[in-house]
């Protein structure tokens, strides 16, 4: 059984839509109302319960494969079960069975607006309905289709294997269906991406030392999964993908510095030392507002990159004043001075020589001088190691507790 939902504004022409096509019955609903009219009347009473819902209107289909047939009053039942399912269980509704394709399929026309005057939570529509019409599928021994849609990579076999056994959908699978549900049409590109991270999709793109798109990467904000638009399909790519699917549009001089601006918001989440006040305190005399927010990021990360390093013991000490932690793509200087001075905090990367220099006081403050060759892939790439080091402190920490679980064991046991 295939599902599809839409939201609108106005009830008559819905209902003249599902009413005036060939052979349209009425079939079913908790409505008194025969006709188009009569039922757009009852919908206005719940209508005006709640005039705050821009979208009082909802509109579902459910269909069969080539094949299936059911009765009206199963047809009833299975409608009556996917709304109660869909939240809709207070709610004006009706049931229309169309004859004019060669699947058997009904039309349900609802109010969003509840008889109490709430309104169904919408969140996450696709998800439920595709996990609620799977559960139809069985109980009433319908078959349940593969659908290929252009532009959308399928379930893999796992993942199909996943759903039958579970009744859950891959991570994957779930991410496709919220991007289908969210992504809005012909918007620009940071427009796009902003609404997305408003609506718990995590979109992030991506670009090369050049300056050039390497592509777009997604994630639900309650995953650790990232995907790319590659992995989901064509029409999640980024640019053509998007803008042939979506009509989404994007100018580089226009939309690149907005774009990485988004990027940076989700890169400054979770650092305590990333504030205002850092950025203010840098050195302006010849550098740009965005070295210095390049150099907020970098900073932090590389001094908690040291720290984690130092405590394991694995800081070199190549004179009295310098310690050095060395890595595949990154180099860390710390040449102590003194406490008058301060402390010269030095970074490079990729051989090419020194990228930031950051002069940290004894009370702590810190003074960029130096940030010119900062570079958003650096950011990237600095972002990256910080992750690799919270994974790395996430592992220590299981293991840790492995071995005390372990070692207490060890002493029941005795």
């Amino acid at each position: 059984m295939i599902g599809k939902q839409l939201k609108g504004r106005g009830f008559r022409g819905l209902l003249n839509y599902l009413s005036e096509k060939e052979a349209a019955e009425l079939i079913g609903g908790n409505m008194v109302g025969e006709n188009p009219r009569e039922l757009a009347a009852e919908f206005r009473f719940s209508r005006q319960l709640n005039q705050r819902v821009e979208r009082p209107v909802y509109h579902a289909s459910l269909s069969l494969q080539k094949g299936e047939n059911l009765d009206n009053d199963t047809w009833n039942e299975i409608a009556k079960k996917y709304l109660i399912g869909m939240g809709f269980d207070y709610n004006q509704y009706c049931v229309f069975r169309h004859h004019d394709q060669d699947h058997d399929h009904i039309h349900i026309a609802a109010s969003r607006i509840k008889l109490d005057g709430t309104c169904v939570h919408d969140g996450w529509d696709y998800p439920r309905s595709e996990k609620l019409i799977r559960q139809l599928e069985k109980q009433y021994g319908l078959e349940s289709p593969i659908v290929k849609e252009p532009g959308k990579r399928s379930p893999k076999t796992g993942e199909r294997r996943l759903l039958e056994r579970t009744g859950k959908d891959s991570e994957r699978v779930l991410l496709q269906n919220a991007l289908d549900e969210l992504l809005p049409e012909n918007r620009k590109a940071p427009e796009l991406i902003k609404h997305l991270r408003t609506n718990g999709i995590d979109a992030s793109v991506s670009y090369y030392s050049t300056g050039n798109v390497r592509g777009i990467t997604y994630k639900l904000i309650d995953s650790d999964i990232r995907f790319s638009g590659t992995q989901l399909g064509a029409n999640y790519t980024f640019p053509n993908g998007l803008a042939k699917s979506r009509g989404m549009t994007y100018e580089p001089e226009r939309d690149d510095e907005a774009i990485q601006r988004a990027n940076l918001i989700e890169v400054f989440q979770g650092f305590t030392l990333i504030e205002d006040e850092l950025i203010e305190e840098f050195d302006t005399q010849s550098i740009s507002q965005q070295q210095r927010e390049y150099a907020a990021i970098i900073y932090p990360i590389a001094v908690n990159k040291f720290d984690e390093e130092s405590n394991q013991g694995r800081v070199e000490k190549t004179s009295k004043d310098t310690l050095i932690v060395k890595g595949n793509n990154y180099c860390l200087s710390w040449q102590i001075e003194s406490s008058e001075s301060g402390v010269f905090s030095i970074l490079a990367t990729d051989g090419r020589g020194e990228l930031l220099r950051m002069r940290e006081d004894s009370s702590g403050v810190s003074k960029l001088e130096w940030a010119e060759k900062i570079t958003y892939s650096d950011v990237e790439r600095w972002n990256q190691i910080n992750q690799q080091l919270f994974e790395l402190e996430r592992i220590r920490q299981l293991e840790a507790e492995r071995q005390k679980t372990e070692k207490r064991g060890f002493e029941l046991e005795l």
